[in-house]
């Protein structure tokens, strides 16, 4: 039997032999030939390797003496070659003006000649004055200046350079410059809730290198991880319901993981408190701060936005038995901020901060005085260079800054110095389509139970302790005790939080005009820096101050009706009588005060008002105030010598777009208006710019309706309280959560 043949051409010898295939190049080779094959494929590699060590010899060398860059010798050469033109040309400047500074000297000289021959001839005759004196002072201070600074030669510098000058271009990209607008989610969209595939409200985000998601779901009082590409998160912090425990989280609003330790840092808002978690162990890293946004440095170092102190603070990590260092705000220099939240730290310790209440974002250098506008700052609206109460912020290698412009809808890219910028996701309005946005960042309390609670009075009309008489403002501290101006009673009761009864702190003494009495008192509120209590006393025609049962008459002749203290403890009051608003500084009462609205006589121009009643001052020490017989409320900025309608303003009616008789007023920290709009019984919000208002509670039921709601307060936890005037009591409305 004849043997098979298995032999081929060998690419070498090409003799027929049994050969083997190389995978790399696809040829055969017999035995001995693939060895000298191996043996070239291994010197080439010991060529590659040495080209490779000689390339990082040459990257050695380059990081070692940077200087010998290639193209530092075009830099040296252009040095070179510009030196030489320069000093061409200064070389012929300088021949030029000798040339000309000789005939100049040699013009100065005859002049001073003349002048010599004419003061010896004086001296020679003897025959001289004052006169004479001046005309050769004056002559000789001429032809000094001439000399000095010849006024036919200067020097002329050309607006085109005779040169040519070099510049470094970077031509490197964004690594990432579009995006596909139509997104995917990754957690969550199942529905508000707190089941684990759900979130309610997320806030804050970090996502770590191996793409897990970690979530401030603020509105479950939870932070939850969602590993990558799965169906539900799991909770990593919170989730025992809200509250203060050690164990409890309350609103958060950041998240960020301490590399080190792969710990949880939590900006937990509503409890005022930086925590961490770690493996379920907690631990208050920092305490008493209105914590908001978070960031870490690559040198460790935690930065916290403070969003009421208008601040961002810096600890070194595992260091935080002190007040941190002050690296952005806290003053009314330079670019103040306005509840700053979110905020990047990039490689320079510069900080990039969304300053939200001012429609910016600002960049703070490191050991900056002030910071600069670098994205947003020309007003709140949608055009391309501005922003709508920025969110998040994220700055990338180029420096580029992205910005979640919240009520607008959309993310932003701004470069550096450029005054507009650009959508690179959303921007198509408010929506859930895949191309859409929708995180108009509402305020945290938003809705509220329909269904009211009797916090105080409820028993009918009456002078009893657990009764009230026509109630008109309110205040309530952070106990959530309630001050209340008990009106047809002529006196201040305060209810302490699920009291039964009141308790009399000031008045109570019949109507009249004694010192320890009120009469018709219209509002109350509370001096932080004395605790004590502030009255307008209605009736009586006088601002009142009661510290533990000793008054004293602040301000007098004064029709007052509404009170407000800013953050600067500035005392604003309500003259019904005189259509005014006037500020005085608490302390500092023997004066008639300045007129910050109004002040013009009744009426309903911009710069009038027909019966102020409730006031509220903002930030900014704007002054919102309710003007009742305009059936509208005006917002009057610092400074401003007529103020703007932000609500109502169409005369009297029951329409979104009418207000009757407005009474109380409170503004939130997004600039949305809460007004008790007494003659419709209802209370309305509105937000600063829309024409139409909402009603937000309107008392359904007739065991909760309101007749005639006159003040407003909000407590710490978002509830709303009314004073339900002619129901003769305080009516709590809790947040729906």
């Amino acid at each position: 039997m004849a043997m098979a043949n298995n032999k081929t051409q060998c690419f070498t010898c090409n003799k027929e032999k049994i050969t083997y295939s190389c995978k790399g190049c696809s040829k055969e080779f017999c035995f001995m030939d693939l060895a000298e094959h191996h043996k070239r494929l291994n010197e080439e590699l010991h060529h590659i390797i040495d080209d490779y060590n000689a390339f990082k010899e040459r990257i050695n060398q380059q990081i070692q003496n940077p200087q010998n860059h290639a193209l530092i010798n075009q830099i040296d050469q252009w040095e070179i070659d510009s030196i030489e033109i320069i000093q061409q040309k200064a070389k012929e400047c300088r021949e030029i003006l000798i040339k000309l500074s000789q005939t100049c000297i040699n013009d100065i000289e005859k002049k001073f000649n003349d002048l010599t021959e004419q003061i010896q001839q004086l001296q020679k005759e003897n025959d001289f004055n004052e006169i004479n004196f001046n005309y050769l002072t004056n002559q000789l201070i001429e032809i000094t200046e001439e000399l000095t600074n010849p006024s036919s030669i200067s020097i002329q510098r050309e607006s085109q350079s005779f040169m040519k000058e070099i510049s470094i271009v970077l031509s490197k990209k964004s690594k990432f410059n579009k995006w596909k607008q139509n997104g995917i989610t990754v957690a969550g969209g199942n529905g508000e809730g707190k089941e684990l595939n759900q979130v309610n409200r997320p806030i804050g985000i970090l996502i770590d290198k191996k793409k897990n998601i970690f979530i401030a779901d603020s509105y479950n009082h939870r932070v939850v991880e969602w590993k990558y590409n799965s169906k539900e998160g799991k909770i990593v912090a919170g989730g025992n319901g809200e509250g203060h425990r050690i164990n409890q989280l309350n609103y958060p609003t950041d998240v960020i993981i301490d590399q080190q330790n792969h710990s949880v840092i939590i900006a937990d808002y509503n409890n005022r408190r930086v925590i961490r978690w770690l493996n379920q162990n907690q631990r208050i890293l920092i305490d008493n701060i209105d914590c908001y946004g978070l960031a870490m440095d690559k040198n460790g170092f935690l930065y916290i936005s403070d969003y009421q102190m208008d601040e961002v603070r810096r600890w070194k990590m595992g260091e935080y038995n002190n007040e941190g260092i002050l690296v952005a705000g806290g003053n009314d220099k330079g670019q103040k901020l306005n509840h700053p939240t979110f905020m990047f730290v990039d490689e320079d310790q510069s900080i990039y901060i969304s300053d939200s209440n001012n429609n910016r974002v600002v960049k703070w250098k490191k050991g900056a005085k002030q910071g600069t506008v670098v994205a947003g700052g020309n007003g709140q609206g949608r055009n391309l260079n501005q922003l709508s109460y920025p969110r998040g912020v994220i700055v990338d290698h180029l420096g580029h800054i992205y910005v979640a412009d919240s009520q607008n809808h959309r993310i932003m890219r701004w470069c550096d110095g450029e005054e507009e910028g650009e959508i690179v996701v959303g921007g198509n309005g408010k929506g859930s389509q895949s191309n859409q946005l929708n995180n108009p960042y509402e305020s945290k309390f938003n809705k509220w139970k329909q269904n009211g609670i009797i916090v105080a009075g409820g028993n009918k009309e009456g002078q009893k302790l657990n009764q009230l008489n026509g109630p008109v403002g309110m205040f309530i501290d952070k106990n959530k005790n309630i001050f209340i101006a008990d009106r047809e009673n002529n006196r201040i009761v305060e209810w302490k939080c699920n009291a039964k009864q009141g308790q009399i702190i000031a008045g109570g003494n019949k109507k009249g005009d004694r010192f320890d009495q009120l009469n018709c008192p219209t509002d109350v509120i509370i001096d932080q820096q004395t605790y004590s209590i502030i009255i307008a006393d209605n009736g009586n025609s006088r601002v009142m101050q009661w510290f533990n049962q000793k008054q004293q008459i602040l301000i007098d002749d004064i029709d007052c009706y509404g009170l407000a203290i800013d953050k600067h403890g500035y005392l604003y009051i309500s003259d019904w009588k005189k259509s005014e608003v006037r500020r005085w500084k608490i302390g500092d009462y023997d004066n008639e005060g300045i007129i910050v609205a109004g002040g013009n006589g009744q009426g309903h121009k911009l710069d009038q008002f027909n019966c102020p009643t409730f006031i509220f001052v903002d930030e900014d020490q704007s002054v919102y105030v309710s003007d009742r017989y305009n059936n509208r409320v005006m917002k009057w900025r610092k400074g401003a010598k007529e103020g703007a309608i932000v609500a109502g303003g169409n005369g009297e009616g029951r329409n979104l777009n009418h207000l009757s008789l407005p009474e109380g007023i409170v503004v939130n920290d997004l600039g949305q208006i809460y007004v008790a709009d007494l003659g419709n019984d209802r209370i309305m919000r509105w937000c600063e710019g829309i024409e139409e208002g909402e009603v937000v509670v309107n008392g359904n039921g007739e065991e909760h309706q309101l007749d005639g709601p006159v003040g407003l307060f909000f407590d710490d936890g978002g509830n709303l309280y009314v004073t339900d005037h002619f129901n003769h009591r305080i009516v709590k409305f809790e947040v729906v959560l």
